[in-house]
Parts: structure tokens; C-alpha cells; sequence
């Protein structure tokens, strides 16, 4: 009887060490996979978020606004919902950029939107109204530059062009389409 209990001693004690060096094995992929989910997970959620900046000088450039930020610390990514970008031109009227959905990578380099994208600019002394209208956009914040190769529209008063791809300089004020660019002009009479 004494042999026995002995023995169940010692397979209690081997089934107790054999089952700590299985967890203790198991604990590295299960912390590696940990780390992996952990990098897409948000790290911050902000609501009514708006961001402007300045020049040296204090002059306001632009502006963004969003009603929901959600950020990812892996690649400094975040979604915006709805946003919308002002980007000032004194004297000349602001520019108005919206869409459905947006997405940043390492900070806000790179804006990229998708879903609905709208451009405006209300007619000023140098210019006409101007709409355009495309499904994804890359917005560049430092150089108020944006760029697309997907199909646009741009509505002027009495005019409408359709086209695949356009670049916009909003600093220089110009707008590029660029290729397979087809539309129709009526004259608005005075």
C-alpha cells in the first residue's frame, strides 16, 4: 500500500511538471499572437475632433474636422468618419474637401478619402464655382495637393467634364484631369 501511494505521488507530481512545461510552451505563441492583435487595436477613439493649422506667420491653412477618430498605434493610422477639409486661400475663396470615409497613415501625410468625395470652391473674383466630384482621393495637408486616377466630374456653371484621374494644387489654384477627358459646355448668358 505504501509502494503505491508513492507511486501516485510521483505520477501527480510528473503529470504537475509535464502540464507546467506545456503552459509555460504555449505561453510564447499565445503572448506573440497577443501582440499582434494588440497592434490592431485602437489605442484612441475621439469625437468632434477638429485640427487647423498655421503658417509661421499665425495665418490659418486648414482645417480638419471629423466626428469620429479612431487611431491605431501600428503605422500611426486613423479613421475618420465624414471628414471635412477646409483649406484657406485669402483672398480667394476656401476650398471644400468632403467624403464618406477617411483613413491617415504616419500621421496626417497622406489623407486618403473614399466614398462620395465632394471639392468645392464657391465662385470668387478669379474664379468660377467649381464641384468635383470622384469616389477616392489622396490628400497631401503639407502641400494642399490632392491627386486621384479614378473617374471625376467637374461641374463649372454652363459646363460639366468627365475624366479618369486630376491632380488639384490648391495653393496655385489650378485643377489637371487627366486623360479621357469628355463633357459638354453651354454658356451661361449675363
Amino acid at each position: 500500500m505504501q509502494h503505491a501511494k508513492r507511486s501516485f505521488f510521483w505520477l501527480i507530481l510528473l503529470t504537475a511538471i509535464a502540464s507546467t512545461i506545456l503552459l509555460v510552451r504555449e505561453v510564447k505563441p499565445v503572448h506573440q499572437h497577443d501582440q499582434a492583435l494588440r497592434d490592431q487595436i485602437p489605442d484612441q477613439f475621439m469625437w468632434d475632433v477638429t485640427a487647423t493649422k498655421f503658417d509661421e506667420q499665425g495665418v490659418r491653412t486648414s482645417k480638419l474636422y471629423s466626428p469620429h477618430v479612431i487611431h491605431y498605434p501600428k503605422d500611426d493610422t486613423s479613421t475618420l468618419t465624414t471628414p471635412k477639409i477646409t483649406i484657406y486661400r485669402a483672398p480667394d475663396p476656401a476650398w471644400y474637401i468632403q467624403a464618406k470615409h477617411g483613413t491617415t497613415r504616419q500621421g496626417t501625410t497622406i489623407i486618403h478619402l473614399t466614398d462620395d468625395v465632394r471639392i468645392h470652391q464657391a465662385a470668387g473674383k478669379n474664379n468660377h464655382e467649381t464641384t468635383l466630384l470622384t469616389q477616392a482621393l489622396s490628400f497631401y495637408p503639407d502641400r494642399h495637393f490632392a491627386e486621384t486616377d479614378k473617374p471625376v466630374t467637374m461641374f463649372q456653371p454652363g459646363s460639366y467634364v468627365n475624366a479618369t484621374g486630376m491632380q488639384a494644387d490648391f495653393i496655385n489654384n489650378w485643377v489637371k484631369l487627366l486623360s479621357n477627358a469628355r463633357g459638354d459646355y453651354a454658356p451661361t448668358k449675363h
